[in-house]
């Protein structure tokens, strides 16, 4: 997978998330809240030999832990039927760590070249 490519995988996310709190997609928290499950996480621990040293994968490693804790939350209140919270979520915390994964995986393009 190259980064562009995780980069539109990881936008897909707020999608996927809309629709489980629209009820027109069934979620389950658990795998939504899992860091390793989706296309990021699984380039992050195939290259985590190669960049592991490199202070913007550990940071995006950060982000991304994060981003799936959020994600989890959104997805466990649509489930609970609180959709105002899980809206309030989606916009706040998760669109602040989502567009901080973006930045990074931007950065890190441009750190590790545009074949990655």
């Amino acid at each position: 997978m190259k980064l562009y490519q995780a980069i539109e995988a990881h936008l897909e996310w707020k999608k996927r998330l809309l629709d489980h709190i629209d009820g027109d997609l069934r979620l389950d928290p658990q795998v939504v809240g899992s860091d390793v499950e989706c296309m990021l996480g699984k380039w992050i621990i195939e290259n985590a030999e190669t960049y592991g040293e490199l202070p913007l994968f550990q940071k995006l490693q950060d982000e991304h832990i994060a981003f799936h804790r959020y994600a989890e939350e959104v997805a466990l209140a649509a489930l609970n039927n609180e959709d105002e919270r899980a809206h309030a979520l989606l916009h706040a915390e998760y669109n602040i760590m989502s567009k901080a994964i973006v930045r990074t995986l931007a950065r890190m393009r441009q750190a590790i070249g545009p074949e990655e």
